[in-house]
């Protein structure tokens, strides 16, 4: 399935395809210059791109460590164009020339409800049950993180995803090693009346050609410098013992706004400057964050590569991790950033955060 277009007789005016397929139709109606029909066929060919200005089989989105931002290369380059041209580039980096996707402003990205992979899916009408049921596990690692599961794959998928990237360091996983783990998750959420052998997907790191390349896309990729992760109890002690802990939320302003970790600053990945490093100078642990922490990752490695030494992320992963232990949350309309932040203070002085976690 190449180059499909969602939606194209919706964008393709009535009456431009009848001046264009039928020229001569109608005893009254005058012949149509070939000049004008060969116009208009170049009208044509523009709306079927659905991107004018761009190169059709292009895609580009930015280098990230998120499974829905994987699970979507992964489903243009095997479900929607098998021939498509994707361009990984860093966070922040200008996406001219191609369809974009996966980050703000673009056609295709993450919303509220919806993951990039089901944006993509859906638009291009991929309707096949097991891709529609990875769309499901997308969702709940993703999207909603603390509701109720949509399938019962998602806690598995989302371990074995987390071990990969543990295997390799997170941001040295080769390309094809990524691909052949949504292969793999797409062949066991296929099976019809047997139950899945997960031990495919939690050894890939060790046993597949694709996981194992030393080729020169490796090669160009930069390594990431150690980052390191913390218990939650940890970053607690540090509050009690009266340290400076700056909480970097790297969500979008609308997931911020919603609800944040008390005293968290807003800083998205494309925001990252060099002078970042200033500003947290001061600090004596700085914890990025975002749901699970790929993004918090990115931006703690980010940090670390500007030479901040005191930056790590927390176990559990994320802001789901922190509510999941039942610590306090700012959450518009329901706890204010003033009293969020004297609960925090005070339960991590009386040493009582993590009593009764939820």
């Amino acid at each position: 399935m190449t180059g499909k277009n969602p939606g194209i007789t919706r964008i393709i005016p009535g009456y431009i395809l009848r001046l264009f397929l039928f020229p001569f139709a109608g005893p009254a109606r005058r012949p149509v210059r070939p000049s004008l029909c060969l116009l208009l066929a170049c009208v044509l060919l523009s709306a079927c791109t659905g991107h004018p200005g761009t190169n059709a089989n292009r895609y580009i989105t930015w280098e990230s460590l998120e499974p829905d931002s994987w699970a979507s290369v992964w489903l243009i380059k095997r479900h929607i164009d098998p021939q498509a041209e994707i361009v990984l580039r860093p966070v922040g980096a200008p996406a001219h020339n191609g369809i974009a996707f996966g980050i703000p402003g673009a056609k295709y990205q993450r919303t509220r409800d919806l993951s990039v992979y089901e944006s993509l899916r859906q638009a291009y009408h991929e309707d096949d049950p097991a891709l529609r049921e990875i769309g499901r596990i997308i969702h709940d690692i993703e999207i909603m993180p603390w509701a109720n599961r949509t399938s019962k794959y998602s806690s598995r998928v989302e371990q074995a995803f987390r071990q990969l990237q543990d295997d390799f360091d997170a941001r040295v996983v080769p390309v094809d090693c990524y691909g052949r783990f949504f292969d793999v998750v797409y062949d066991l959420v296929a099976q019809e009346g047997a139950a899945p052998d997960w031990k495919r997907l939690y050894g890939i790191a060790g046993t597949d050609p694709a996981c194992r390349t030393t080729g020169s896309t490796l090669a160009k990729r930069d390594l990431s410098p150690f980052v390191q992760r913390l218990d939650t109890g940890v970053v607690l002690d540090h509050i009690a013992a009266d340290k400076k802990v700056v909480f970097v939320d790297v969500r979008e302003p609308a997931e911020y706004a919603e609800f944040h970790i008390p005293g968290a600053v807003n800083i998205p990945l494309r925001d990252l400057t060099p002078d970042m490093k200033q500003k947290f100078a001061d600090a004596d642990l700085v914890i990025p964050y975002c749901i699970k922490d790929f993004r918090g990752f990115e931006m703690a490695r980010s940090l670390a590569e500007l030479g901040l030494h005191n930056v790590g992320i927390m176990q559990p992963y994320g802001i789901a991790g922190w509510r999941h232990l039942g610590l306090p949350i700012t959450r518009r309309g329901v706890l204010s950033e003033q009293a969020a932040l004297a609960r925090l203070s005070q339960c991590a002085h009386a040493g009582s955060c993590l009593a009764h976690p939820s």
